[in-house]
């Protein structure tokens, strides 16, 4: 069940589903927790820092 999970959030950060969405569909209550997620999707920032920015970033539009 784990790595379904972890294959979903993957595949959602690699579409570009907004942060915000992404955290409300998952239950993840920070940014930042993606950032082990986020590690292994090519191309992403996979910082805490970057991903929260991301996430501000899209709240502010």
């Amino acid at each position: 069940m784990r790595r379904a999970r972890s294959s979903f959030i993957c595949g959602h950060l690699a579409a570009g589903t907004p942060v915000g969405v992404l955290l409300s569909i998952t239950g993840i209550a920070e940014a930042g927790s993606l950032a082990r997620y986020a590690r292994h999707v090519p191309g992403i920032s996979f910082s805490e820092g970057a991903l929260r920015e991301r996430w501000r970033a899209e709240r502010a539009r």
